[in-house]
């Protein structure tokens, strides 16, 4: 979801011509997310409040009303990822006051990877980039490359190719690029 609104709200205030919108199922993240780009807006001259919407929506549902809307050139997410058992062992600051929804990605961490995987190939633009950005865990990138590399001809996951990973500054595999193949 859109959280606060900072990865949006960043690559508007880099990419001056870009658009986004961005989902989120927490009414209060919407209300943040939606009033810190009203803020930034009035704290510098790039105003990205006109070309940035938070939604209240799943994912699922969203890629449901794909009518509704233009087609993207790239889907960015920071989707929950953490496990079930990680869930467990986090630091008690982070399990007693974060939001669970916004952290828990089910059994291995990867529900959420898999339903925009899955549900994404009629959303992005086919004359634009065409890529997913997957913000994951550490331990995430090989399986979901393993888990794209597997597809069979008739699965959705086979529409994307896995093109990279990439690092977090700590030197950690943290992302994970894909791209829509051409059909």
């Amino acid at each position: 979801g859109s959280g606060t609104g900072a990865i949006g709200l960043s690559l508007l205030s880099h990419y001056k011509s870009a658009n986004c919108i961005s989902i989120d199922v927490n009414p209060i993240a919407v209300e943040l997310s939606n009033n810190n780009a009203k803020y930034i807006s009035d704290q510098i001259t790039n105003k990205v409040y006109d070309r940035y919407q938070c939604k209240l929506i799943s994912y699922l549902d969203f890629s449901k009303l794909k009518q509704h809307f233009n087609k993207f050139d790239i889907i960015i997410s920071n989707p929950p990822y953490i496990s079930t058992y990680d869930m467990l062992t986090l630091d008690p600051d982070v399990r007693e006051h974060e939001d669970k929804i916004a952290l828990h990605g089910g059994i291995d961490g990867l529900d959420m990877v898999r339903d925009i995987v899955n549900y994404s190939s009629n959303l992005l633009n086919p004359d634009g980039t065409n890529e997913i950005w997957l913000e994951v865990s550490r331990e995430h990138p090989n399986i979901i490359k393993d888990w794209i590399d597997s597809a069979s001809i008739s699965d959705v996951r086979n529409q994307f190719q896995y093109v990279d990973t990439i690092n977090d500054l700590t030197g950690y595999p943290r992302f994970v690029r894909l791209k829509l193949k051409k059909q």
